[in-house]
């Protein structure tokens, strides 16, 4: 497979995953040497440099402690010899320090043994100053001026002064090696940092180098492509459909290509049939311009007829309304009627009602009565027997007599008057009785009054409405020839537009002939005729204009024999009014 067969997204994926390639490798190869240069530079903080301090350190206190040493000749006092031992020893432990410091550092075989040389000298110098300083010492604590003894001092300082030398040697050689070791050390490091110079500035100019190949690769390989697609497209645009589209490659571009093509080839072949069919409208704008006059001439019949058959509804449904309205007068009366019966029933139960209380109250009353006998009855016979007490007590008891022979006859006049209003009770309460019997009686009649004129009044609502559903209907009949009268007349009005909208399309038709003859297309023949040949229109008749109905016409029942003949022809009306720009066959 071809580099240029590759999608855009792969080439483009491809240059940019070597590049990151690339750069990955240069970011290893920086970061190798990086990490090299910081072994390198932690090697010589944490070593090397230490080193050449602390060998500096003991050379510099070595002689320090050299130069005390020699302070401590005869021409000092005793206190000044005193005062230099502790110096001298003060500086000898700080060289201890520092031996301490220096040999806890890493070390190679040569400063070893240099060390090991080194710690043999001392132990050497050690013994020869110890032994100075202890003759020094006699000296000074013995005032003694003594050239014998001053020669032997002397010869001692000598000796050490010769163990010193090899000492100091043995220290300068090891101060040389630390920094030897330093410099070799830095030259290591500044090599490492030319090195990743180097690899960086070749890594950097590898990439530029892979990113102009790349870049002009892809370039061309989209800009060739692209250029092809926009003059194709140029000549598309300029009408010319005779060009094929060779193929490019198989990424987007090739893919646009082809695409183009298929447009190219398409749209050759919507031109060639938009042409055909632009002539047959134009055959067919003059077909339906024929054919609107006659329809305009039908139409014209049509609607007179419907005039008339809309005035004779008009007086229908003006009769069937007057016997709405009086049946709904009817059917008012009757329920008032029913209403009116309705309150005599309601009259008539309360009276039942009020008859059924007093028949109530009346026994309630006999009862009482009853109760008022058999207390006088009771009272009677207790004055009785008051009287025979009396009687015993002979003449104490007279009084006593006297009172209840008097309330004997009061008891007896009670009993007597309460059996007269009992008997008048009971006739009252039988009256009651008959007069609650009649009241009920009436009362049934009264309801059977209202039954029945609720029955007459639900048949005369049944009647009242069966008007209005009529007149409803002869309403809706008479509207639906008022909306068929208007239907028809815009019907006229439409087919005049139709011939105007043919006429319209006619020339649309014409118009699109020559925008489409703009484009050349391939194996496409020239127009067998011009449409500006075509016959004109054959001349319309102007639509009649509506004749005003009148309010109540006598009814014609004659059928006008133009209605039927334009009846086996009906005409669907439009779904929209027809223009120049929108128009729909009939």
């Amino acid at each position: 497979m071809r580099y240029a067969d590759f999608k855009i997204g792969t080439k483009l994926g491809s240059a940019f995953a070597l590049l990151l390639v690339v750069t990955l490798a240069l970011g290893g190869i920086a970061l190798m040497q990086l990490e090299r240069m910081h072994q390198a530079m932690q090697t010589m903080g944490s070593s090397a440099l230490p080193s050449v301090s602390e060998a500096g350190n003991i050379r510099s206190q070595w002689n320090r402690f050299r130069r005390l040493e020699s302070h401590l000749l005869p021409t000092q006092s005793e206190q000044s010899a005193q005062a230099l031992v502790q110096q001298v020893q003060s500086v000898r432990t700080s060289i201890g320090q520092s031996e301490k410091n220096y040999e806890a550092l890493p070390h190679s075989e040569e400063e070893m043994q240099l060390m090991r040389a080194y710690l043999q000298h001392r132990d050497t110098y050690l013994a020869s100053h110890q032994k100075f300083t202890t003759a020094a010492q006699d000296l000074h604590r013995n005032n003694s001026d003594d050239p014998a003894s001053l020669q032997s001092l002397q010869h001692m300082y000598d000796e050490a002064e010769t163990s010193f030398a090899a000492l100091a040697e043995t220290v300068g050689k090891l101060s040389s090696l630390t920094q030897r070791d330093a410099q070799t050390l830095r030259q290591d490091s500044e090599s490492l940092r030319a090195s990743a110079v180097w690899w960086v500035a070749a890594g950097m100019g590898l990439s530029a180098l892979l990113a102009t190949i790349f870049a002009i690769i892809v370039t061309r390989s989209v800009s060739r492509p692209a250029n092809l697609a926009v003059e194709a497209a140029t000549q598309i645009a300029n009408g010319d459909l005779t060009h094929t589209i060779p193929p490019a490659g198989k990424d987007e571009m090739g893919v646009l290509m082809a695409a183009l093509e298929q447009m190219r080839g398409n749209l050759n072949q919507v031109v060639q049939r938009v042409r055909h069919n632009a002539e047959s409208v134009a055959t067919a704008s003059e077909e339906i311009s024929s054919g609107t006059t006659d329809l305009s001439s039908r139409t014209e019949e049509q609607a007179s007829a419907l005039q008339q058959t809309a005035a004779s509804m008009e007086q229908l449904s003006s009769t069937v309304r007057q016997n709405a309205d009086s049946a709904q007068q009817a059917n008012q009366l009757a329920l008032n009627a029913s209403q009116v019966a309705a309150q005599g029933g309601d009259v008539v139960g309360e009276v039942v009602e009020n008859m059924r209380t007093i028949t109530s109250s009346s026994r309630k009353i006999s009862d009482i009565i009853g109760v008022i006998d058999s207390i006088a009855f009771q009272t009677n016979i207790l004055a009785l027997n008051a009287a025979v007490e009396a009687a015993r007590a002979g003449e104490q008891g007279r009084g006593f007599a006297v009172v209840a022979s008097e309330v004997r006859s009061l008891a007896q006049r009670s009993a007597e008057a309460a059996k007269e209003i009992k008997q008048l009770i009971t006739h009252s309460v039988d009256s009651v009785t008959a007069g609650t019997a009649l009241v009920d009686r009436a009362g049934t009649t009264m309801q059977d009054v209202v039954s029945s004129i609720r029955r007459v009044t639900d048949l005369v609502g049944e009647i009242s409405a069966a008007s209005t559903e009529q007149s409803q209907g002869v309403s809706q009949v008479g509207e639906a020839i008022t909306q068929m009268d208007t239907a028809t007349q815009q019907n006229a009005a439409l087919v005049e537009e139709s011939a105007a909208a043919a006429e319209s399309l006619k020339r649309q038709a014409q118009e699109l002939v020559q925008a489409v003859s703009h484009f050349r297309t391939t194996g496409t023949a020239q127009a067998s005729r011009s449409l500006s040949a075509h016959p004109a229109p054959m001349p319309r008749t102007a639509a009649r204009p509506a004749v005003p109905m009148p309010r109540k016409p006598t009814p014609t029942p004659a059928t006008n024999p133009r209605i039927a003949a334009s009846s086996k022809a009906p005409v669907q009306p439009p779904s929209a009014k027809g223009s120049d720009d929108d128009w729909e066959t009939f």
